[in-house]
């Protein structure tokens, strides 16, 4: 009984409190927006209480003052409360779009600070939009688009904006597939040019690097289920420069790929095994070689399959992969795994 008068009361005077708060904030922004925050996060204020009040481009606003903090939780608390059963919610989506839209200049910034910030509101936006996003993809491409620069950001931040590309992939209607192209392979170029290894690490950092790459094969395969594998296999090809290290990531990216990519695709994996692969040239560092050396030997095995359809590069990757086994252990295990998987797909290998 205590509880529901309180709660009785807060809502009773949740106008007064919101116009209190806004004309509070000129001086004393900070705790005005925290204040908020509570209010709305409690569902004191009401996301229609707010829009109906002149607080939604002063919040924005707030992005761009110290008190940037409290601003970027007063809107994640808007989105938050903003569930798609409530009457507000696509009108409360049109009108957050322009403020959304208006960060693409303050996007490209590197600073981390920043960067935490656009990217955690760009994703509760996207979590909080995604059934409106995928019935009505047409309007939402400015917006996707803009999401899709947040996969530049730092190493640490990127990863909360995963589960959205993986959630629109898996639930898009193939009839909006053209308009989700361009945005996905923007994603994907953003994206590959993170998959190179840091010239130095702690074997920490070099742990959560590997996790952080595999979580990015997850997406890569994601936009293979929208794009289709030529045009991620053309990005993955076409996107990385031509040092080693870079180089290893583009093989990452084709294996963490190839579950997807059809036995019958010919022109991009010919020329990966015909031309490539080949004429791969290693450096003076043992440990870039050795990475680029493991990645080209696993990669021979992720498309076994492949090979079944494609005989005439087993001559070569056959002689390739059995050369790992006169290298160190770790190259070594990736030769007999990749060995392993052709021997099962293919069948007899020693002809070759």
């Amino acid at each position: 009984m205590f509880y529901e008068r309180i709660e009785e009361l807060t809502i009773k005077v949740s106008p007064q409190v919101l116009s209190l708060l806004c004309n509070s904030l000129q001086q004393h922004p900070s705790e005005v927006l925290e204040t908020l925050a509570l209010w709305i996060q409690s569902n004191d204020i009401t996301v229609q209480q707010v829009l109906e009040s002149q607080f939604l481009p002063l919040v924005f606003q707030g992005l761009q003052s110290p008190h940037v903090d409290q601003a970027t939780e007063v809107i994640v608390m808007l989105l938050r409360q903003n569930i798609p059963e409530y009457e507000v919610h696509g009108q409360f989506a049109q009108l957050i779009m322009p403020y959304l839209l208006g960060l693409e200049s303050n996007l490209a910034t590197e600073d981390i600070d920043e960067q935490r910030v656009y990217a955690r509101i760009y994703t509760e936006a996207a979590e909080t939009f995604t059934d409106l996003i995928l019935s009505e993809v047409a309007s939402w491409v400015p917006f996707l688009k803009l999401f899709t620069i947040t996969a530049s950001y730092d190493l640490d931040i990127i990863p909360m904006t995963f589960p959205i590309w993986g959630n629109i992939a898996e639930r898009f209607d193939q009839t909006t597939t053209t308009l989700l192209v361009e945005v996905y392979s923007s994603l994907v170029s953003n994206l590959l040019k993170k998959m190179t290894w840091p010239e130095t690490f702690t074997a920490e950092e070099l742990d959560e690097f590997r996790r952080f790459r595999h979580e990015i094969g997850d997406v890569l395969k994601d936009s293979v289920t929208v794009c289709g594998p030529d045009t991620v296999l053309r990005l993955v090809l076409t996107t990385v420069s031509h040092d080693t290290a870079s180089i290893e990531g583009m093989l990452f990216a084709l294996r963490a790929i190839s579950s997807k990519v059809p036995d019958t695709q010919n022109t991009y994996i010919s020329d990966v095994f015909g031309s490539i692969l080949p004429n791969l040239t290693f450096g003076t560092n043992t440990a870039t070689n050795d990475r680029l050396r493991y990645a080209a030997i696993l990669l021979c095995g992720s498309y076994a399959t492949w090979f079944r359809e494609h005989p005439e590069f087993l001559p070569w990757v056959v002689d390739f992969v059995a050369r790992g086994f006169s290298d160190n252990e770790k190259i070594k295990s990736s030769a007999a795994l990749a060995l392993n998987n052709i021997c099962h797909d293919v069948g007899d290998v020693s002809q070759y």
